[in-house]
């Protein structure tokens, strides 16, 4: 990837006379702005065990981008999410094998804190390299059968907060914005837990979301 990246940015920059190399990597018109985001989440909670399975969610976000230095700009932003996640598990006690079916749904907020860099191929268009933490305040957190949520399942006791670390590319068109972007996360969303059943200890993993996502937006 970094092999392929270096060679992309090199047939760019020689491409271009030195006057339009200078305008691609720091652009004399960079100022601050305002953005909005709407994105397709799919998730993946990653644990000890083969628990849970991707399900599909959404985002919808404010950004505002700061320029630092030429082409690098900070973009914190902050906005609500709502992700789900399949359960699909089998478990044996006393040779009696156990079905888990259901999904998980997840509401809340999602603060960003991405670095990128920018690089202005013409006028109207642009691409963005972007990295950087992030933080999501998890709200409500549910496990569900057939519609209806249930009680004394591991989710129950889910982290308020947890972390991905960002890595994206994004494509301007004047004012138009697309992304695409992974989450991979830092910290565990569910922890270890154990239920009794029939006199029996269960044990069920804990796991870290993972999360890939692809959007539109608008920068004002």
């Amino acid at each position: 990837m970094k092999k392929i990246l270096s060679t992309a940015l090199i047939v760019i920059a020689l491409a271009f006379p030195a006057k339009a190399q200078d305008y691609l990597l720091d652009n004399p018109d960079n100022h601050a702005h305002f953005g909005v985001r709407l994105g397709l989440d799919v998730t993946s909670l990653v644990g000890n065990g083969n628990r849970y399975g991707t399900q599909s969610g959404f985002n919808l976000a404010g950004i505002y981008n700061l320029p630092i230095w030429k082409n690098l700009y900070f973009e914190p932003g902050i906005g609500m999410f709502y992700d789900t996640a399949t359960i699909n598990a089998v478990y044996s006690v006393d040779d009696e094998k156990i079905l888990d079916r259901g999904s998980i749904r997840n509401f809340g907020f999602r603060i960003p804190f991405n670095f990128g860099y920018r690089f202005d191929v013409t006028d109207d268009v642009s691409v963005h390299l972007f990295t950087g933490p992030q933080l999501n305040y998890n709200i409500t957190f549910g496990t569900y059968y057939n519609g209806v949520k249930a009680t004394n399942q591991p989710e129950a006791d889910f982290n308020r907060f947890d972390f991905q670390w960002n890595l994206g590319i994004g494509v301007d068109y004047l004012n138009y914005y697309a992304f695409i972007e992974g989450g991979f996360g830092l910290s565990r969303l569910i922890q270890d837990k154990s239920l009794s059943f029939n006199n029996h200890q269960l044990m069920f993993p804990g796991a870290k979301r993972n999360l890939f996502s692809i959007g539109i937006g608008y920068n004002f």
